[in-house]
C-alpha cells in the first residue's frame, strides 16, 4: 500500500508499507516495512518506473518483535485502463535490518493504481 504526490511528470514522493507473513513452527512469522519513497519514471511517455524506500522495518515471530532499518527496491509498469486508473504489476525486494535479526523478501503483484 502507498500513497503520495507528484512533485513532477517523472517523480512521485510518497509512504508506503510492505508486508509478509506466514506460520514459521506453528508461530506467526511476519516481516514488513513502513517507508517514505520515491517513484520515478524515466520516460514520460511510459509507464515503466522504478521505486525506492527508506524507512522503519520490523520483524515479529513467537511473540518477539525487532525493529530497525527497512529499505523497498522495486520495478513495476502501469498499464492505463481509464483516464484515471492503472492496472500496476510490479516487483518489490524490501528487507529489514536490525541489532539482532534481518530480513529479506521478493513480493510479485499487481495493484489498482489512481491517478
Amino acid at each position: 500500500m502507498s500513497l503520495g504526490a507528484t512533485l513532477n511528470e517523472k517523480l512521485l514522493l510518497g509512504a508506503g508499507s510492505t508486508g509478509w507473513a506466514r506460520t514459521k513452527d506453528g508461530e506467526p512469522l511476519t516481516i514488513g516495512t513502513l517507508d517514505a519513497r520515491l517513484r520515478f519514471y524515466p520516460a514520460r511517455t511510459s509507464g515503466f518506473f522504478l521505486t525506492g524506500g527508506l524507512g522503519l522495518g520490523t520483524i515479529s515471530f513467537a511473540g518477539e518483535t525487532e525493529t530497525g532499518v527497512g529499505v523497498v527496491l522495486g520495478v513495476g509498469w502501469d498499464i492505463r485502463v481509464g483516464s484515471n486508473v492503472s492496472l500496476t504489476p510490479f516487483y518489490n525486494g524490501f528487507a529489514m535490518r536490525s541489532a539482532l535479526a534481518d530480513a529479506n523478501v521478493s513480493q510479485l503483484g499487481l495493484a489498482i493504481t489512481i491517478h
